[in-house]
């Protein structure tokens, strides 16, 4: 074990350990194209990972129903079984670096608004599954920034102090989904969320990328110094 008071490494997803973004754009095109409306671009697509469908869809388009927003939502889902997973890739180091961790005797957790199979399919075409000991899915709980999925996985470690988990990724919301549950949490700025934006929710630090979790976990200042 390092010399880490931290314990459980709870990441997100998109943009954390996998770029989604091809897959992401690809299914919302597809969807968007079912129901005969203007297709979004590739750039306002990729703007809208991280958030949960029902923000995503209607911020790509303000002319849309209830029923749909509701009715795209369903269309991505099935155009994700067929893409998602092929489109998907892991942000290096996470290929080397997660079964490392897990091997040091960190406890690594999966917090992500992404659906449970395909994320499983996803960690298994890149032999990384068995690195979880936990994985809370969208299709389980409520999105971000509520903390009910922090709250499975504080269940599986209940004799844990708080202050032993970390939350860690790309977006704002991971950053609030922390401070709900009373964790810390360690933004990475290879998303599509500026350092300074990161930075502005106050996080334990920002780091560009997981190349530079080891530091942010041990304390480093350099791990926690400003944006710039």
């Amino acid at each position: 074990m390092s010399t880490s008071r931290y314990r459980v490494l709870i990441f997100d997803f998109d943009y954390t350990l996998f770029n989604t973004s091809a897959g992401v754009v690809e299914c919302m095109k597809r969807a968007f194209a079912e129901f005969n409306k203007e297709i979004p671009d590739d750039a306002s697509i990729r703007e809208t990972i991280g958030l949960p469908l029902p923000r995503a869809i209607p911020s790509l388009s303000a002319a849309l129903s209830k029923a749909e927003i509701d009715g795209i939502e369903q269309q991505f889902l099935r155009f994700a079984d067929l893409y998602m997973v092929e489109k998907t890739v892991p942000i290096p180091p996470v290929p080397t670096l997660l079964p490392e961790l897990a091997s040091e005797g960190f406890h690594l957790a999966l917090l992500t608004g992404k659906y449970r199979a395909r994320v499983a399919r996803t960690l298994e075409a890149h032999s990384l599954l068995d690195c979880f000991d936990s994985i809370v899915c969208g299709d389980e709980v409520r999105g971000k920034p509520d903390p009910e999925g922090l709250s499975r996985i504080f269940e599986k470690w209940k004799d844990y102090p708080r202050d032993e988990f970390v939350m860690i990724g790309d977006h704002y919301l991971d950053i609030l989904t922390a401070k709900n549950g009373h964790i810390d949490c360690i933004a990475v700025s290879s998303g599509k969320t500026s350092p300074q934006v990161l930075s502005s929710y106050e996080p334990l630090a920002v780091i560009p990328d997981l190349g530079g979790l080891r530091a942010a976990l041990s304390g480093s200042t350099s791990a926690r110094r400003d944006p710039a």
